[in-house]
């Protein structure tokens, strides 16, 4: 844990990621940790692990703000992941305030880069060194953009809509096109300011920075 927070008081920005497992009649929260070490790579640590009496989404702000705090950590948390799950993110359209993210957010008074679910498929559990990282980065800036330009929607996002129109719902496609469209362009541009603000001028050669 010493060298943990070592490594952490020199990075500039970390991602945080959380889940509840059950053990018995107990609420298991591990608190994980996602940072960038220059000169080794991407490194996930567990942070904090402890049982909490439910999985509300205050339960678990509260828990993540008092780690986040007590490792003087809040004004490094740059994006928050954690399952597809109503109490992380409001549900597949991401509304309401009652969730992890809306409220963290709030306590934190940013905002937070949310379900960067291909990123953290690519690069979680494994150390890879900047050269190997440039190539998962430039691919997944490159798809930010094409999705950007294409006004993707994710396949989910479609079909929900059609059954909400079924159902008589009104429906503005064009706030959700363009909500997503800002997302995948928010998206790029957090990879951008990463890759060249946090990182080494040596190192931003491989993602194409010079």
């Amino acid at each position: 844990m010493k060298e943990l927070k070592y490594d952490l008081d020199k990075c500039n920005c970390i991602t945080i990621l959380n889940d509840a497992s059950n053990h018995g009649n107990k609420k298991i929260y591990p608190i994980v940790v996602r940072f960038f070490q220059p000169y080794v790579g991407v490194q996930v640590k567990i942070l904090d692990f402890q049982d909490q009496p439910g999985e509300t989404s205050d339960i678990i702000v509260n828990y993540l703000n008092q780690v986040l705090t007590d490792n003087n950590l809040t004004a490094k948390v740059v994006a928050f992941c954690g399952d597809n799950a109503n109490v992380n993110f409001g549900g597949a359209v991401r509304r309401g305030t009652n969730n992890v993210l809306t409220k963290l957010q709030s306590s934190l008074k940013k905002d937070l880069i949310a379900s960067f679910y291909q990123a953290v498929l690519q690069l979680e559990g494994q150390t890879v060194s900047a050269i190997e990282a440039a190539k998962v980065i430039n691919e997944l800036k490159d798809n930010l953009t094409q999705k950007q330009t294409n006004h993707f929607l994710p396949f989910m996002v479609r079909q929900l809509m059609l059954k909400l129109k079924d159902s008589g719902t009104d429906i503005d496609e064009e706030f959700v096109k363009r909500t997503a469209t800002e997302f995948y362009k928010t998206s790029r541009e957090y990879l951008e300011q990463w890759t060249y603000t946090f990182l080494p001028k040596k190192w931003r050669y491989f993602i194409g920075q010079i």
